[in-house]
């Protein structure tokens, strides 16, 4: 995780949160399997996850064959490799499965929870110096890794989803993908970051469209190596065909605000699908734009995948982390307890891994790194594992995807440490496969005919009781009902469900809440009505007299920075309704939004604090005047007096 000020990154930060590598060299641990195992031929090295370690032998290549050490190779990615003398056979196992070798058989069995199968080998394995040597075609079906030679460098690169992967079921989710003919789906995801390395050996097949959004050119070198980190990940993840757009926001340690949301804006408008910001800055006026251009990111269908940051305090502090619509990532540590250094708070959506983890880094080579930096890239692989099996899914319902099939951590339920959980993908691919998650993706069309059914049992199940009841079937109760749905779906995050209600509540009969209600999401952009004008609607709320339609009405005209004329409806409301109970509910109403961490609910508190209304809240007119400022940037300087 590194951070931005309120002008620029400082140096100094970011240096705190460059992590180091393990390079001190080691004799393998097979109880410990890697990610990535790499034999350079032609210094005769071998490095785990980029530690230097002593292997049993060094590759070899006959005839255009390249054959790897066996005990090594599997041992590396967890086996168990014993060679019975007698038979001359070697056998290597892990769990459920069993693989037999013959050195001078070009063939292998494998045994699989009962099942046994024979494989051909291009050639047969060779015992060379007492050790075994396989060729290593056969190795990525053997061992379930894949394999990059590239006889170029003289490099043998081998890699499997490593054990951060496999937390969140990425290895289960790419062998369903596989199974549903759905692994040749492309999804791009975009890095937002200090560049990256795009030569590596593990990462040069992935990327497209690099962009330097300092310069404007094409250059993304890293410099300082977190891009290429943040890369790795996502491509240990996923399949080929997930690729990385890397956006450069960083020059010669320097950052600012303007940059990365010319980033963000960049990114979604070159076609990204999903966007991953491992970085974080002071939540000052400042900063505003970032936060308007992630919104706007999500607004236009690209989810934006952000890390807590790694300051052990509040996401609220910072930005982007403090966008509600973002997919905030907090860090566990391998245990799955909260990392150490990791930011909570309200928008924390899902925790992911973010100790000790494997992955390419600058210059080639392969290291450890902790950070919530490193737990965003895990979801943003999440995100677009699911959106190649769910093509068109919206911002909004992968959110919500994620948080349901998140494995529930720390306290029960939705907490500010852990979000919804650590986020696992092994039970979304049961539940998919039993048929019980469908696909989400439905046109406005499809989803309107679905509630158009929905209303429909519910009136005529209203209509018996009603006719037993009052003998008549009475409208305004009907409408009333479907405001209340409405108001569950709202809860739920189903926003055209919930305005689609209230249009047909008001068609019912007009009541002022669905008036209001239906303005205010027409108003922030979460429904679209068919029928009303926002003015309209708000001009029925009146007159039907419901006090949030006044605040409402105020809160559009600033939006057009109409604020003379909106502080004199905030004036006359306070004056009309100052403690009544419509006074108490909007307070209420506000100020749950204010704890959502919404620039509006800040406002209001302290636009009603200006007339002298008691909002029962302790904290002051400035308090919330401030925090409002990030996200109405233009806020008059007489706000913050008192009438």
């Amino acid at each position: 995780m590194w951070k931005v000020g309120s002008i620029s990154f400082a140096l100094c930060m970011l240096l705190l949160l460059l992590f180091p590598l393990k390079a001190d060299a080691a004799v393998l641990d097979s109880e410990l399997p890697a990610t990535f195992l790499e034999f350079d031929l032609d210094e005769s090295l071998c490095r785990l996850d980029g530690t230097l370690i002593q292997p049993d032998g060094m590759p070899l290549v006959e005839n255009g064959l390249l054959f790897l050490p066996l005990r090594t190779t599997a041992e590396a990615f967890g086996y168990k490799v014993t060679w019975d003398s007698i038979s001359g056979q070697a056998v290597v196992s892990s769990g459920m499965r069993t693989i037999s070798l013959t050195p001078g058989k070009e063939s292998a069995s494998v045994s699989e929870q009962g099942a046994s199968t024979v494989i051909s080998l291009a050639a047969a394995p060779k015992s060379v110096g007492g050790r075994i040597m396989v060729p290593s075609d056969c190795v990525p079906v053997l061992l379930d890794c894949q394999i990059r030679w590239d006889q170029s460098s003289e490099k043998c690169l081998l890699s499997t989803v490593g054990p951060g992967g496999q937390t969140i079921g990425a290895d289960k989710m790419i062998a369903y993908l596989a199974e549903s003919g759905k692994s040749d789906a492309g999804v791009t995801i975009a890095v937002i970051d200090t560049g990256v390395d795009i030569d590596h050996l593990y990462l040069k097949d992935r990327i497209v469209s690099p962009f330097n959004a300092v310069d404007g050119s094409d250059n993304v070198y890293d410099a300082v190596g977190h891009g290429t980190k943040v890369a790795g990940i996502i491509a240990n993840c996923t399949p080929e065909t997930v690729k990385i757009m890397p956006i450069k926001v960083d020059e010669k340690g320097g950052y600012d605000s303007a940059t990365i949301a010319k980033a963000v804006t960049h990114a979604f408008e070159s076609g990204a699908d999903i966007i991953n910001i491992s970085l974080t800055a002071s939540a000052d006026r400042d900063n505003f734009a970032v936060s308007e251009a992630v919104s706007a990111a999500i607004s236009a269908g690209c989810p934006v995948v952000v890390a807590a940051g790694n300051e052990r305090s509040d996401v609220l502090e910072y930005t982007p982390s403090n966008v509600g619509d973002a997919i905030v990532v907090s860090a566990v540590n391998q245990d799955e307890t909260l990392w150490l250094n990791s930011n909570y708070g309200s928008t924390v959506v899902v925790a992911a891994p973010g100790v000790g983890i494997a992955t390419t880094v600058a210059s080639g080579n392969y290291g450890i790194a902790d950070g919530t930096s490193m737990a965003a890239p895990y979801v943003s692989a999440a995100a677009a594992l699911i959106r190649m099996d769910i093509s068109g899914i919206t911002p909004a319902e992968l959110r919500n995807l994620l948080l349901d099939y998140s494995r529930d951590t720390g306290p029960l339920g939705w907490d500010p440490q852990y979000g919804g959980g650590i986020v696992d993908l092994s039970g979304y691919v049961t539940l998919r496969k039993e048929g019980l998650i469908g696909d989400l993706t439905k046109s406005a069309e499809e989803k309107a005919s679905i509630l158009d059914a929905q209303i429909e049992a519910l009136r005529k199940q209203k209509l018996e009781e009603h006719l037993r009841l009052y003998g008549i079937f009475w409208s305004p109760l009907f409408a009333a009902d479907l405001c209340n749905e409405s108001q569950n779906q709202y809860n739920q995050g189903d926003y055209f469900a919930a305005g689609y209600y209230l249009e047909k509540s008001i068609e019912f009969y007009p009541n002022g809440t669905a008036c209001n209600n239906l303005a205010y999401m027409a108003r922030r952009g979460e429904y679209f009505p068919r029928q009303y004008s926002i003015q309209w609607l708000l001009d029925q709320a009146e007159t039907l007299s419901s006090p949030h339609a006044y605040i409402n009405e105020a809160l559009l005209l600033a939006a057009k920075g109409e604020w003379d004329e909106a502080d004199q409806i905030v004036g006359d409301f306070c004056q009309q309704y100052m403690g009544s109970p419509g006074m108490s509910m909007v307070i209420q109403s506000w100020k749950s939004l204010s704890n959502q961490n919404d620039g509006e609910g800040d406002l209001v508190l302290g636009w009603l604090m200006r007339y002298h209304v008691d909002t029962g809240s302790p904290r002051s007119q400035e308090y919330y005047l401030d925090r409002a400022a990030k996200k109405y940037p233009y806020l008059p300087e007489w706000m913050r007096s008192a009438t």
